[in-house]
């Protein structure tokens, strides 16, 4: 991990090296533009949470607003860098000759590398798993503080009401709080609280699972990991599960090129024991199959486990 964080470092510097040589060659400000279209393409590669993933999102004025500001801020560091290199050049009294395509080449070699290094969404969700697993070991009761963007803030009256509310209420409450252009961030952290087996939310699981494996949402792929966040919200609980289960069944089978948003075949298996009933283990055992064969053979069997993974964990460490 510490050789690839080195590499990873290399990999980032070369971005920043290619406006700095094109600034110390003397080429003109015109390659501006350029490297800042560079810039803001390995920032959405490298950092892809923190863009809309689908394009019916952007059709909210915030979102645009939060975008533009990523794209002045990566011109701004073009500029810093370009007049940098220009300063350098003027400093030392004479300009490098080089072809003009060579620090484009640099910066853009930067995105290919970075991304083979590291897996920004494992990154993401294993950097939030630690920060709250260390939490919980130093205060059992400790529950996640509320992000900067309020996507906690946005869950907490769900979360409150679920215990007293009626059933009926909760799917449109539900769905009002998903109504988001972050609503995959939302749904992270509603799967997050649901996690700590308060009983009086079982009906606030229910309908997280009902949500989650609606057929339009997870033909429309959006939000992302829809079907992986029932999975998690199910837990071991026999009663989720057999909500669960038939239904995940049926929508790998109706929607195998959607296999991204299911757990992965590694985490359902795992989920597997002893102590479960035949009918679970063996629908467990038919997911886990079901996802595999439609997943792509380069994808299968990744090294680490994903979101799911990391969110039973962190279950296991929030039980007493």
């Amino acid at each position: 991990m510490h050789n690839r964080l080195r590499l990873l470092q290399g990999a980032a510097a070369l971005l920043y090296m290619g406006p700095l040589l094109a600034g110390l060659g003397g080429f003109g400000w015109a390659m501006v533009p350029v490297f800042a279209a560079i810039f803001v393409l390995w920032l959405m590669i490298l950092r892809p949470h923190q863009w809309p993933r689908d394009l019916a999102d952007w059709r909210a004025p915030a979102v645009w607003v939060a975008a533009l500001g990523r794209v002045v801020s990566q011109v701004l560091l073009v500029a810093i860098c370009f007049g940098i290199g220009r300063g350098i050049g003027g400093a030392m009294g004479f300009v490098p000759m080089f072809h003009p395509m060579l620090p484009l080449a640099m910066s853009f070699l930067s995105i290919p590398v970075s991304r083979m290094l590291w897996d920004p969404w494992k990154a993401a969700a294993m950097d939030q798993f630690l920060d709250d697993a260390l939490h919980q070991i130093a205060d059992p009761g400790h529950r996640p503080a509320a992000t900067a963007d309020g996507t906690d803030a946005a869950v907490a009256p769900l979360l409150a009401a679920s215990g007293s509310a009626d059933p009926a209420t909760l799917r449109p409450a539900l769905e009002a709080v998903l109504a988001h252009p972050e609503a995959w961030q939302r749904l992270d952290a509603l799967v997050v609280a649901l996690d700590r087996r308060e009983p009086n939310r079982d009906a606030l699981r229910r309908e997280v699972i009902l949500w989650a494996t609606e057929p339009d949402l997870v033909a429309r792929g959006r939000p992302h990991s829809t079907v992986d966040a029932a999975f998690v919200t199910a837990g071991t609980d026999p009663a989720l599960l057999r909500l669960f289960l038939p239904r995940a069944l049926a929508l790998i089978a109706a929607f195998p090129d959607r296999h991204d948003s299911f757990p992965s075949p590694q985490d359902v298996s795992e989920a597997i024991t002893e102590s479960q009933p035949d009918d679970i283990a063996q629908s467990l055992a038919a997911l886990a199959r079901a996802v595999e064969q439609a997943t792509p053979p380069e994808l299968r069997d990744p090294p680490q486990g994903r979101v799911p993974a990391a969110l039973h964990f962190s279950r296991m460490l929030a039980q007493p």
